[in-house]
């Protein structure tokens, strides 16, 4: 992974002190980040999903082959002069010869596409006086083609996400909806005079520590294909 834009001239690591040289800064990030980047350990337990009784959802649109149609459609909605990622290819040079652009991917004759995982991390600091690391967001530049399958799939799910996840994120639905209901299921509860146990988990960096052999456990239970 490659680390740029670092605007402030010196980061604080752990100890206090701060760091000036770029190797010094170079190391803090990296230790900083690699707790919460990469890949995850391997599970030693999983879940009885078929005893949770997860309900399962026709998902047979999302496996077939993509056509033409969807594919120029999510081609042509890319902002053309975005900042590019390792590729170094913009929206503009898709647009401007989408065969082109699919020749070059081509040309590497299938030896390995794990480049697509890969990406530019900027750091943008989230305040003015940012110091520490933990002061900055780490935004993801990723390869194009990345981009283009990842938009290819979100529109194929856009019409199926309102029986698939929480109802905190649906479209056009506020968050701040679903504290109201909790406040009116515990007045109700408070009337009744019965007794209940509420659970709030505010988990630290919670979508950057989801372990993805977990996550594709629970999409296979719902009904997803092995795509």
């Amino acid at each position: 992974m490659k680390f740029f834009h670092l605007s402030a001239s010196s980061r604080a690591p752990p100890n206090g002190n701060l760091a000036v040289a770029h190797e010094e800064k170079e190391k803090i990030i990296h230790e900083h980040f690699k707790t919460h980047l990469g890949a995850a350990p391997d599970r030693g337990i999983t879940l009885n999903w078929s005893a949770l009784a997860l309900a399962q959802h026709d998902l047979s649109s999302l496996e077939v082959p993509f056509s033409l149609e969807e594919i120029k459609e999510t081609i042509f909605s890319m902002p053309s002069d975005k900042a590019p990622g390792p590729d170094c290819f913009t929206g503009l040079f898709f647009k401007e010869d989408v065969l082109e652009a699919f020749h070059q991917v081509h040309s590497m004759n299938g030896l390995d596409f794990k480049f697509l995982n890969s990406a530019n991390i900027v750091l943008i600091p989230k305040k003015p006086d940012a110091l520490a690391v933990g002061d900055y967001r780490p935004i993801s530049l990723m390869h194009s083609i990345a981009k283009i399958f990842s938009k290819l799939l979100a529109n194929r799910l856009a019409s199926l996400l309102n029986s698939l996840i929480s109802n905190a994120f649906i479209r056009k639905r506020c968050v701040q909806d679903n504290f109201l209901y909790v406040q009116n299921v515990v007045r109700r509860l408070h009337r009744q005079k019965k007794l209940a146990l509420f659970l709030k988990l505010d988990i630290q960096k919670a979508f950057d520590m989801v372990n993805w052999g977990y996550l594709l456990e629970v999409l296979q239970a719902m009904g997803f294909g092995p795509r």
